[in-house]
């Protein structure tokens, strides 16, 4: 019966048969694997319902779980990058996943792939460019100065993704960044007013954009930082406050010649009459 759903004209039919394998597999590992069906399910990688190949992909990562997920190749890889339009965002972030783990052949390939992915880069979804970016991130782990380049170019969509929606993307894409700028802290030192705290953020974004202005100051815009940074300590959770006053601190040991500045600002909040910002 599941071979038969397998090659029905019916997509709808094609999928959910695809998804039948996967339970086979939960129930009776052993009578899939006698039978032929991860092969046509690699076949079916090429169906032309972009949905039936997303449950593909998804069942056979699971099925073959054990062995590190489906087999990769480049015709697959391929293949799949060239009809990525054609799925929808949730489904283009599983493709991407997959290509994500595939090593290609030549540097050519690999400036090949990231050009069929340069559109992915200025998705509306922010699951799409946040995918596309481990891809570019893990295809030029091998190649020092292309990887330093695609730090640069993944600067503009990742400001353009903070800079709207709602605040859990946000966070999401700060997080992203936060971990990037522990790699290469100058690629977001010009954009450091971008991490300004506003007054109806949640406390969770203020904490993790203290940490990237931490990060990405430097001698020019220390001064301007910490006065900014002052202005957080009267904030109403008190989490944030402390941590105000221990970024500060932090810039001073991570530029020490900026350290005569940060004492100064350090000693005027002792003047403070609030009792956890004296005692951080």
């Amino acid at each position: 019966v599941i071979q038969a759903g397998l090659r029905d004209q019916s997509p709808y039919v094609r999928k959910t048969a695809v998804l039948s394998c996967l339970k086979m597999h939960n129930y009776s590992a052993d009578a899939l694997a006698s039978s032929d069906m991860v092969n046509q399910l690699y076949t079916m990688l090429r169906d032309r319902d972009p949905q039936v190949v997303t449950n593909c992909i998804n069942a056979l990562n699971e099925i073959l779980a054990a062995e590190g997920g489906m087999a990769i190749n480049k015709p697959i890889i391929h293949h799949l990058l060239n009809r990525i339009k054609e799925f929808n965002e949730w489904s283009q972030c599983v493709v991407l996943e997959l290509v994500a783990r595939y090593k290609p052949e030549s540097p050519q390939e690999t400036f090949d792939i990231m050009n069929l992915l340069e559109e992915r880069l200025r998705h509306s979804n922010s699951a799409v460019v946040l995918a596309a970016t481990k891809v570019f991130l893990e295809l030029t782990q091998d190649m020092p100065q292309v990887h330093a380049q695609v730090y640069a170019r993944l600067k503009a969509p990742m400001m353009t993704l903070i800079a709207g929606g709602v605040f859990e993307q946000g966070f999401i894409c700060l997080k992203h960044i936060a971990l990037l700028t522990t790699r290469v802290p100058d690629v977001f030192a010009a954009e450091y007013k971008h991490f300004y705290c506003k007054y109806n953020e949640p406390s969770c974004v203020k904490l993790l954009k203290l940490d990237i202005l931490t990060a990405v100051a430097t001698q020019a815009t220390v001064p301007e930082i910490v006065d900014e940074i002052a202005e957080y300590i009267t904030e109403p959770d008190a989490n944030v406050a402390r941590a105000a006053v221990a970024a500060i601190g932090k810039l001073g040991v991570r530029v020490p010649e900026c350290g005569g500045g940060v004492v100064e600002q350090l000693l005027k909040l002792l003047e403070v009459d609030i009792d956890h910002v004296s005692a951080e």
